[in-house]
């Protein structure tokens, strides 16, 4: 069998077979997580397929599925594709997230494949194999899906494809030293401006050039539809596959496990002190911290979850323990004198930063935490406002920010359809133009580059080269625990 043909094979069996290799659960975890990870990369920094070899060369170098081309390689490949569906059939999102980023790969697996052939005939061969194999798996309904490629008109006359002699002579025209593809006309609507086209009976013929990412990209169409029907079959099981082994429990969740930076033992760059804390409030918290400093102003007390999740985000922002003491001292003093507030608080924010107890160093929240966290009473204020704010009260919430009405109607929309950190993220992007673009996944990372942001936009404003480790202007400004955030 041909080199190519081969690595055809492996590709659709990856894609369209159940593997049955044996696998440990250890190497089944990483090669999931792996693979999850690839798929994140994709999604964030892949548009065309340049993008797309470019993420893989840059992320994908040292995983060994993905630069080895032995036969353990591929078995990887193979298996961890089939189980990472079990985390991603969850939900529409999680579906479209899937099959749009395994699109990629296959586009670009698929691409290499091509490259490899030894000629046009052989990439011919390959392309209408693909499509063949593809209709067979999703059975009638992929007759409108039917491509076909063929080395020129003679073989679509002699097939009597084309009835009209005044089309059959105009292809030959354009393409006279091509191959042609065969597709049906809805598909090729959107390059009526590119290609010279002839339609007929449906179906639209044009010269095909095995170079190009759009027209490659049409064979991955069926894929797709291959992968979402898998997914939607899988998500009305995988309750059961997780009940009855439950060695695929971290499955469940590797959708959205945090792999980021812990933001633990954080270099205070912003200069945050307990003075300054509010102006950070203002300019660079998330919507989540935001409210809960703001209720933390106003009622001069947060309940056990609403200080924790706040004190460990302040922790991770830099600020150190004799400042974090010093804020909440400040903060309650209007409620407790100072004796009270050392019995009652003092000790559990020093065992936060791992001076008490166990002397464990506690990580800020993610927001997958703060996400799944334990349902909150009527009194207490942590968790996700995208999440458990009604509608008026997110608008409120929104208002405290310079966000047009567009912009939080578009923000809206994506809370109402689950899309919470989607929703938080469109907010960074609206309050810092031309800023950085990634999802936010972490409080202390929406912290850490809205700081940044500011910082270079400061320093480009004044006409100096380099960040400084100076805080924002007015960050000096004094703080009393009466003092509110002007909205």
């Amino acid at each position: 069998m041909k080199k190519s043909y081969q690595a055809f094979e492996e590709l659709i069996a990856i894609y369209t077979t159940l593997p049955t290799n044996e696998v440990d659960v250890d190497t089944l975890e990483r090669i999931c997580e792996e693979r999850r990870e690839i798929l994140r990369h994709l999604d964030r920094h892949s548009k065309k397929m340049k993008d797309v070899a470019q993420v893989l060369d840059t992320y994908g170098s040292k995983i060994n599925w993905m630069v080895n081309p032995k036969q353990d390689s591929v078995i990887s490949n193979h298996v961890a594709h089939h189980f990472i569906k079990m985390s991603y059939c969850k939900s529409e999102t999680t579906r479209t997230f899937f099959c749009t980023n395994e699109g990629k790969l296959f586009s670009y697996f698929l691409s290499r494949v091509i490259h490899k052939a030894k000629d046009h005939s052989e990439r011919r061969d390959i392309l209408n194999e693909l499509s063949s194999r593809l209709r067979q798996i999703l059975g009638e309904t992929c007759e409108a899906r039917a491509y076909e490629i063929f080395d020129d008109a003679i073989q679509i006359e002699e097939r009597g494809l084309l009835e009209n002699k005044e089309n059959l002579k105009y292809l030959k025209m354009i393409a006279s030293s091509s191959f042609i593809m065969r597709c049906p006309f809805e598909l090729a609507s959107s390059i009526l401006h590119t290609y010279d086209i002839v339609l007929e009976k449906g179906y639209a013929y044009f010269p095909f050039n095995f170079n190009d990412e759009f027209l490659l990209d049409l064979f991955v169409q069926p894929l797709k539809q291959i992968l979402m029907s898998q997914l939607l079959t899988l998500h009305h099981k995988v309750d059961d596959i997780f009940k009855n082994h439950l060695e695929l429990g971290f499955l469940r969740n590797l959708d959205v496990k945090y792999t980021g930076p812990a933001y633990l033992d954080e270099k205070n760059i912003s200069n945050i002190t307990a003075d300054n804390v509010h102006v950070f409030a203002r300019k660079h918290f998330p919507l989540c911290m935001r409210e809960l400093f703001d209720k933390l102003l106003e009622d001069s007390h947060l309940k056990h979850f609403g200080r924790l999740q706040f004190g460990l985000f302040l922790k991770g922002t830099g600020l150190t323990i004799d400042e974090s003491l010093r804020f909440w001292k400040g903060i309650f003093s209007r409620r407790l004198n100072e004796s009270d507030f050392d019995k009652k608080y003092a000790y559990n924010i020093r065992h936060s930063y791992g001076e008490e107890g166990k002397k464990a160093d506690y990580y800020p929240w993610t927001c997958t935490k703060i996400l799944n966290n334990d349902p909150r009473s009527h009194d207490e204020h942590h968790g996700c406002p995208f999440k458990v704010y009604g509608g008026d009260n997110l608008k409120k919430a929104l208002g405290k920010y310079p966000l047009p009405v567009d912009d939080i109607e578009d923000i809206m929309k994506k809370r109402d359809g689950k899309h919470y950190q989607l929703a938080c993220s469109t907010m960074f992007q609206v309050l810092h133009p031309n800023g950085p673009d990634f999802t936010v996944e972490h409080p202390n990372k929406y912290f850490n580059e809205s700081y940044k942001y500011d910082t270079r936009k400061i320093h480009a404003n004044s006409g100096r080269k380099g960040p400084s480790s100076s805080a924002p202007r007015g960050s000096q400004e004094s703080f009393t625990p009466r003092d509110k955030i002007h909205h």
